[in-house]
Order: structure tokens, then C-alpha cells, then sequence
């Protein structure tokens, strides 16, 4: 092929979350940082919310790159494709959605409440990332910005026989911002979710 599609994706359960395409095929794939720099702004806008746009920073740390056939892989459909265990691409189902926003566990700074769906007995992970969003602590700066999000992820085993659906608490470095934060939830194999949570 004259060309290459590469798809960022978030490591930890395969969500892909952006895509770039090389006119050439360079000598070796690029890294997270070279396509997504420190880290990757990914914004939602779902009108049934409030504030309909909501937009959370992901560390490149947290990203891994994917070399795919452009044909394979239309830009358009990257935030409904998933990156399974042997580099495979499959889409999400659209209707498989957390109805439930996460919340902040009460009289806690680093616990986060999930809720999900469940649909086989497969393994999953759940992955979060939290950024302040303010009021009252509007943080702006890149550098403050990163300093002052969390991300948090856990492993989760459906019992048997397995549930249609369950919930978690994830555990994460206390937070140092109060007010509203932006809060992006990642289930294997669930749609994104991205919320705004008060603390």
C-alpha cells in the first residue's frame, strides 16, 4: 500500500480514540507522543448532556499506536473500533452503553463509583481518566493541568453465572481540585462514556 493508517488507541482496554494517515510508510511506526505529543485532548458532544461538550486529556503513556490498511479502517468509525489482544480490529456495539454516570464515592477524594454493563463472561477492565473542569478551580495550564488529573484502571471478573450488569469502585491518587471534573469511563467493549462528576 502507498500509505498507512495509524490508530491510537487507549492501551488498557483498546478503545481508539484517534487516527492519522501517512502518505508514505515511514521506516518504523510513529510513537503515542509523536502523533498525540504529551497528551491527547478527546472531546464528546452528545446533545442529551449537560454541557453537551466535555473533554478530557489522556496522557500519551496511557495510548499505543496501531499500524492498519486504510482500507480496513475508515477515519470516521475510529471511536467505535476496538483493538482486541492479537492486534485484530473490532467495532463496539453502539447500543452496548453505560447508562449510569460514574460518581465520586461520598466523603472521598479517590474513589470512583462505575457502573456497567456486562454481556459475556469475558474478563474486562475498567479505565478512567479525571480532569478538573471547574468551577471554582478552573486549571487552564497544560503543565497544572496534567498535575492535577487522575487516571485509574482495575481488572473485573464477571461472577457466574455473570450479571447483565455491575459496578466498581476505582481507586486513584487523591484528588487536589474540588468542583465539577470531567470524568472519561472506558469498559472493554462498552462505548465511551464521558461524564461531568462533582466532587
Amino acid at each position: 500500500m502507498s500509505g498507512s493508517t495509524y490508530l491510537l488507541y487507549v492501551k488498557a482496554t483498546g478503545h481508539g480514540v484517534a487516527a492519522a494517515t501517512a502518505v508514505a510508510v515511514p521506516a518504523q511506526d510513529p510513537t503515542p507522543e509523536a502523533l498525540a505529543g504529551p497528551s491527547l485532548p478527546v472531546r464528546y458532544i452528545d446533545p442529551s448532556t449537560t454541557p453537551p461538550e466535555l473533554e478530557v486529556h489522556i496522557p500519551a503513556d496511557q495510548l499505543a499506536v496501531l499500524s492498519v490498511d486504510p482500507k480496513a479502517l475508515s477515519l470516521n468509525d475510529t471511536r467505535t473500533t476496538i483493538v482486541l489482544a492479537d492486534k485484530s480490529l473490532s467495532p463496539v456495539d453502539v447500543t452496548n452503553t453505560m447508562t449510569t454516570p460514574p460518581l465520586f464515592v461520598s466523603g472521598t477524594t479517590n474513589k470512583l463509583h462505575v457502573t456497567f454493563p456486562v454481556k459475556s463472561p469475558d474478563k474486562l477492565t475498567i479505565w478512567a481518566r479525571i480532569q478538573p473542569l471547574g468551577p471554582p478551580q478552573l486549571v487552564t495550564d497544560p503543565e497544572q493541568l496534567a498535575a492535577a488529573s487522575r487516571t485509574a484502571s482495575a481488572p473485573y471478573t464477571p461472577p457466574s453465572p455473570f450479571p447483565t450488569s455491575d459496578k466498581i469502585d476505582l481507586d486513584f491518587e487523591p484528588l487536589s481540585t474540588t468542583g465539577f471534573h470531567s470524568v472519561l469511563v472506558l469498559v472493554s467493549g462498552v462505548m465511551p462514556s464521558l461524564n461531568q462528576v462533582k466532587l
